[in-house]
């Protein structure tokens, strides 16, 4: 089973989300931001269909958003213009973890940064 976090706030095409069995939907407050509130999807997928997902998922964002999505052997960190693949192990490869926060914007650096934090606490 594999596991994400999207925001429908990244979404161009919400459509995408009914590629994925939905776990739970809820809002956070980020009243720094533009929008203020982000409506979280935690999903579910078969492993076998990560690398398809997430490239579905990139073709739907808006750009300056990202998504996370995970197996127990991969990570997908997705962009709109790009789909990073990382080992998924503790700690996470630096190269790996650094060729993502180079692509990031500040705004996704700052949650990137901890991405572990987000896995951990689905």
């Amino acid at each position: 089973m594999g596991w994400g976090i999207i925001e429908s706030e990244a979404l161009e095409d919400r459509s995408v989300l009914n590629k994925f069995e939905t776990a739970r939907i809820y809002e956070e407050k980020h009243p720094e931001s533009d929008p203020p509130v982000w409506t979280m999807n935690k999903v579910r997928f078969k492993d076998a269909d990560a690398s398809r997902l997430a490239d579905h998922l990139a073709r739907a964002m808006i750009e300056g958003w990202d998504s996370l999505l995970w197996t127990n052997e991969r990570i997908y960190v997705v962009f709109y213009d790009r789909v990073f693949q990382m080992k998924n192990q503790d700690p996470l490869d630096k190269e790996e973890h650094q060729a993502v926060l180079a692509h990031c914007t500040p705004e996704n650096r700052k949650y990137l940064v901890n991405l572990r934090d987000w896995m951990l606490n689905w």
